[in-house]
């Protein structure tokens, strides 16, 4: 429902009645409830996120620190993806078109993988093209939909695609297909690269 009332331009109401309900949540001696009110915090955070920093950490694939600040002065594109997501394998050509299109204006995509194994996210990324930094927590507590990224801005279905100017403040948490291309337009101008 969450993310229904997003897609159609109405996030606020749907963070009311989520803060509407968090009380209760929080309050609950229910095992399952108490579970559930870090995913409904989160999943506030992110509908209250434009017009907000975001912030990212974590390790990429190759265990390397992600080092979020690097992307400061850049309009960043984060991808929550996962091997077995069938629509983010439909998005990804719209991505790399984008990317073709506006890399040499200031964009770049992180990916921030909720698979289980980091081979299934190499193989994403293989399959895909979709070669661009990706985070992955190899923490078999903090994996799949409890990966702190998605934890922390409510990821609870795929694809989500949450697009950030150059001052790392939020501009869509509903950045695909022909929403991503309008609103590049509108932080970068005129597309620079190769669209097709």
């Amino acid at each position: 429902l969450t993310d229904n009332l997003e897609m159609g331009g109405q996030g606020d109401l749907a963070a009311y009645a989520i803060k509407e309900l968090l009380p209760a949540f929080r309050s609950s001696t229910e095992p399952m409830l108490q579970r559930q009110t870090p995913i409904m915090e989160g999943i506030v955070r992110r509908l209250e996120l434009v017009g907000k920093p975001l912030g990212l950490e974590g390790k990429l694939l190759d265990g390397s620190e992600f080092d979020w600040a690097a992307y400061r002065g850049k309009v960043v594109l984060v991808d929550f993806f996962a091997n077995w997501c069938g629509v983010c394998r439909e998005e990804v050509p719209i991505v790399l078109q984008a990317y073709r299109a506006y890399k040499d204006k200031g964009f770049e995509v992180v990916g921030v993988s909720l698979d289980k194994q980091p081979q299934l996210a190499e193989m994403y990324r293989k399959e895909t093209g979709f070669q661009f930094p990706t985070l992955f927590s190899s923490d078999p507590r903090a994996m799949e939909w409890k990966n702190p990224n998605a934890v922390r801005y409510g990821v609870i279905s795929l694809p989500r695609a949450i697009l950030v100017d150059q001052n790392g403040i939020v501009v869509a948490t509903v950045a695909r297909g022909e929403r991503l291309f309008q609103h590049l337009h509108e932080l970068l101008g005129p597309a620079g690269g190769s669209i097709g």
